[in-house]
Order: C-alpha cells, then structure tokens, then sequence
C-alpha cells in the first residue's frame, strides 16, 4: 500500500463530470478549492490511533485530577439544603447542574 499515493483528489472535469488527480490544481490555475480530498484508510487509521493515545492520556490526568473531588460528591446530599446552597452560591448553577455534577463525577471515577 506505500507505493499508493497518500492522498488523491477528485476534480471538476468537463461540466458534470470529474476526474482523479494526485495534484489538487494540476493546471496550476488556482482552482484547487474545487477539489474534493480523498485520504488512504492507512493514513486515517493511523492518525486516528494517534488522536485516541492522546486522548486518554488527556483523559487520565483529568481523572486524577478530579479525584479529591469524588469523596466530596460522595458526601453532598443529592437533595437537600446543601445541594442547593452550593446552587444558591453561583447564580449560574442551577439544582440539576449540581445533581449532574455528582453522578459525573461518581461515573468518572470509578
């Protein structure tokens, strides 16, 4: 498959019909915005596994990160006057972003 060119583009070709290039503007007339991209699946896979090693790194330092947080959730009742005096401190927060925020947190860490 390395022999295979790594990308392709399919171009506007005589009015309704199009045509495969490995150059997106071969006339070099700067149309190559009309170019449709076409990646090799190889490539795409590759960069996918890469996005996703990532991303669970990202997601494991926010996991530690909220750690000391969970035994506080554990501890805020769901319903009841704590709950909504955390809400009553930021007017932004509402009762059910508090509620939210506890099972969050509870799913996250475990």
């Amino acid at each position: 498959m390395s022999d295979a060119p790594k990308r392709l583009w399919l171009l506007p070709f005589d009015g309704e019909q199009r045509c495969w290039c490995d150059d997106p503007d071969p006339g070099g007339d700067g149309n190559a915005d009309d170019a449709d991209e076409y990646v090799r699946a190889d490539i795409v896979k590759a960069q996918v596994k890469q996005q996703a090693k990532i991303l669970q790194v990202q997601f494991d330092a926010m996991r530690e990160a909220l750690r000391p947080f969970a035994a506080w959730a554990d501890h805020l009742p769901s319903d009841g006057p704590d709950s909504r005096e955390l809400a009553a401190h930021d007017s932004r927060l509402t009762y059910g972003d508090v509620r939210r925020a506890q099972n969050a947190l509870k799913r996250l860490i475990k």
